[in-house]
């Protein structure tokens, strides 16, 4: 009779682990907030020193709005000081663009009348120079030279006359060594100036007047590279003005941009509870609720975590589940939550369950109201069905 039993024996033994397995009931998990915030000084322009000037105790129960925090800054004042002085130049010279621009738009048809002229006239009188007043010069000077010639050729005459006049004469004896000397003198006086003219009208041929013809024709590029300008000025409307000043008013916006969050900014250095909670110091994950990374005089930089507020109200605990088991604790089931670390019951709801199996099992959410705050963030606590 005992051996015929031994089969169903070693069957009901095969079996135990499977009717175990699928008897999973008991579910365990650590607990965690359903809410935690970090704190941190939100500042959007002020880039100086920071110390911190005061925390809450580590542990104290917060009110949203409630006081987590204040920070010092020592060179936020300066900071403000300058970002108004930069507002105010940024006015200064929008304002001053502004009105070249008024003055460019007021007086361009003037300048731009004006430039035209100056070409007009500068063709005209190079091409007056070319046809007409270079060799009226050229001959005006030859005229010159030859009168000075003929001046010469009179006083040689002159001089001939008086020493006929003063040969055998010896009554005019005395005086004609002076008239003589003197119209000799005066000779003299004008072959060397009319030498110095020659001189000076081969020079002037040769290098004074190819010079004045070479800065008319100067003058003439000159205006027209004038008048090419001004044409682009009135077809782009003075690009390079509009441009300064497109540039002049973005940095006034910035500016006043600037400025306005700098001054905000000063309300980010009393830091608050955003919601209901616990406070701890430092940021929230991997705190053990007591420690103080922080405290009155230290220095911290912009975006550091301060402290952080742990919401226990509602906490969630991640547990897992065998994947043959899965449809017992789909969304909204009810279940039994107990934390032997802490001797405290309490019901929950599995809010989610996944959809991707790990060595056999999956992972449900329940979600826990600690209504009477007897569970804790981080105790273990163990998940079975009613």
């Amino acid at each position: 009779m005992l051996r015929s039993c031994l089969p169903f024996i070693a069957l009901l033994l095969a079996a135990a682990p499977l009717i175990a397995q699928g008897e999973d009931k008991t579910l365990s998990g650590r607990l965690e907030a359903a809410r935690s915030t970090d704190v941190r000084a939100d500042l959007q322009a002020y880039a100086g020193e920071l110390r911190v000037k005061w925390t809450a105790a580590p542990g104290l129960a917060v009110k949203a709005g409630d006081k987590l925090a204040e920070l010092e800054a020592p060179e936020y004042d300066d900071a403000l000081v300058r970002a108004r002085e930069g507002l105010v130049g940024a006015e200064l010279a929008l304002a001053g663009l502004k009105d070249a621009m008024a003055l460019h738009d007021a007086g361009f048809p003037e300048q731009y009348t004006a430039a035209q002229r100056r070409l007009e006239r500068a063709r005209e009188e190079l091409k007056f120079f070319k046809d007409v007043d270079r060799a009226q010069q050229v001959r005006s000077n030859e005229l010159n030279l030859e009168n000075s010639r003929n001046n010469i050729e009179d006083q040689e005459e002159e001089l001939r006359q008086l020493e006929r006049l003063y040969k055998g004469n010896d009554l005019a004896k005395e005086s004609q060594d002076i008239v003589l000397n003197r119209s000799k003198r005066r000779l003299a006086q004008s072959k060397e100036r009319h030498k110095m003219s020659e001189d000076r009208h081969e020079r002037w041929i040769k290098v004074e007047l190819p010079r004045r013809e070479q800065d008319m024709e100067a003058a003439v590029k000159a205006a027209e590279l004038d008048m090419q300008r001004m044409d682009q000025l009135k077809a782009t409307g003075n690009a390079e003005l509009r441009s300064r000043l497109i540039g002049a008013e973005r940095r006034l916006s910035d500016a006043k941009q600037y400025l306005a969050k700098l001054e905000a900014d000063a309300a980010q250095l009393i830091l608050t509870a955003p919601h209901d909670g616990f406070v701890v110091c430092g940021g929230a994950a991997g705190n053990d609720g007591v420690s103080t990374p922080l405290k009155a005089g230290d220095k911290t930089g912009k975006g550091q975590v301060i402290v952080a507020v742990i919401d226990a109200s509602t906490l969630v605990l991640n547990v897992p589940v065998l994947a043959n088991a899965r449809e017992k604790y789909q969304p909204g089931t009810k279940v039994s939550v107990k934390s032997d670390d802490l001797g405290a019951n309490a019901e929950g709801t599995v809010k989610a369950v996944g959809m991707i199996v790990k060595d056999g099992k999956v992972t449900a959410r329940v979600e826990v109201a600690n209504t009477d705050g007897k569970l804790l963030p981080g105790a273990r606590a163990a998940v079975s069905i009613p």
